[in-house]
């Protein structure tokens, strides 16, 4: 910026007219302040935001933890009776037929309790599904009331802000008109004339620079609405991209339980002896561990919800806010 007697100097010799000028915009540049909406990845560092995240994870894995629990034991049951049904079916056939008639038994045996197994795994992944869905509209709608808020707490201190900088205006002006009086009374015998003048010309460029700042408080106020429907936009956006990849990855993990639900059952039967051919067609090697008899494998909510939600998730309609 200039030096003030720079300032001075100048416009003892150019009368500004009645629209702005740079001169008004460089007193109101010093005056305005920035009022600016948080970006998406600054609306994710917020601590309600974090607090939302542990919430959700919490949720889920005592969720997966209880579901988890239900099946295994709900494996073990079925084998038992498998196991019970073939020795059971053994001692009443002639040694000779005793085998073939037992795997028999038990083939179609093995195949009954696992469609009821894969009828349970079903349910709990439906249960796991529906949270998970619900834990990314939730992560995005928190991301859209953070930005509302403070798109309001922004316009609530608008007006306090504005009053705020016409004074600062007001008195920047008053020394402007002091200043060149001073000077004028050191230089003039009879500075009176000339007194008169700045302070008519005093009147004017307040006025001018009072209107240059209403414009600008004007246009920052449009940009804060502006800048809102951009950051709402852009969750929107990001919530129906992964909410899509999200579908898409629980469709994945829902085909492959019949795979799952095969190989811990044979696990399970391998464990205490049984002969469990049947279930082989259900499954194929390497599709699973076979250590792995509980819920299908979900990746960890933490890292599912981060990659989800640090692209984020929201209500699908987000409204223009006045």
């Amino acid at each position: 910026p200039k030096p003030k007697e720079e300032i001075i100097n100048n416009n003892r010799t150019s009368e500004p007219g009645p629209s702005s000028t740079p001169k008004d915009k460089d007193f109101v540049s010093t005056v305005i302040t920035k009022l600016v909406l948080p970006s998406v990845k600054e609306l994710k560092e917020q601590k309600s935001y974090d607090k939302l995240q542990k919430k959700q994870l919490k949720e889920f894995k005592d969720l997966s933890k209880k579901n988890q629990k239900k099946l295994q034991s709900e494996i073990q049951k079925k084998c038992s009776l498998i196991e019970k049904k073939f020795k059971r079916s053994i001692k009443k056939h002639e040694p000779q037929e005793s085998g073939l008639s037992a795997q028999n038994q038990t083939v179609v045996l093995q195949e009954e309790q696992m469609q009821e197994l894969l009828k349970l795994q079903q349910e709990l992944h439906k249960q796991e599904e529906k949270m998970r869905l619900e834990h990314l509209k939730e992560a995005y709608k928190k991301l859209q009331d953070l930005a509302e808020d403070c798109k309001s707490n922004h316009m609530k201190k608008m007006k306090d802000t504005c009053e705020r900088e016409k004074k600062e205006i007001q008195k920047m002006m008053d020394r402007k008109r002091q200043n060149s009086i001073s000077e004028v009374k050191v230089k003039d015998n009879k500075p009176d004339e000339e007194i008169n003048e700045i302070n008519s010309r005093h009147i004017k460029e307040t006025v001018s620079a009072i209107r240059t700042l209403e414009e600008e408080q004007d246009k920052r106020s449009e940009k804060l609405k502006q800048d809102l429907q951009g950051v709402l936009e852009s969750l929107n956006k990001e919530f129906e991209e992964n909410q899509k990849k999200l579908e898409q990855e629980l469709d994945e993990e829902y085909q492959q339980l019949t795979v799952k639900v095969a190989l811990c059952l044979q696990a399970e039967l391998h464990n205490k002896g049984v002969r469990n051919e049947s279930l082989s067609n259900h499954s194929s090697p390497g599709s699973a561990s076979l250590s792995n008899c509980s819920t299908p494998t979900f990746p960890s909510h933490r890292r599912s919800t981060n990659k989800i939600m640090d692209k984020s998730s929201s209500p699908s309609v987000l409204s223009e806010t006045d």
